[in-house]
């Protein structure tokens, strides 16, 4: 996140985290991708990653 300096030397004099924010007032906020995955996608994602680690191992 940037500071209030950051923000000045990027976008110039008179920017705040607050005037940002109203900039993405109708932007929706969304949950991370992590709490929107059910636990099948959990196992599925585990499954991959376990092949994935097998193939790059039997490799080696």
């Amino acid at each position: 996140m940037l500071n209030t300096n950051e923000l000045t030397f990027a976008l110039g004099r008179g920017w705040r985290k607050r005037n940002l924010a109203q900039c993405f007032e109708d932007t929706p906020i969304v949950q991370t991708l992590s709490a929107q995955l059910s636990r099948s996608h959990f196992t599925l994602l585990s499954a991959i990653e376990g092949a994935i680690t097998h193939k790059e191992a039997h490799y080696e």
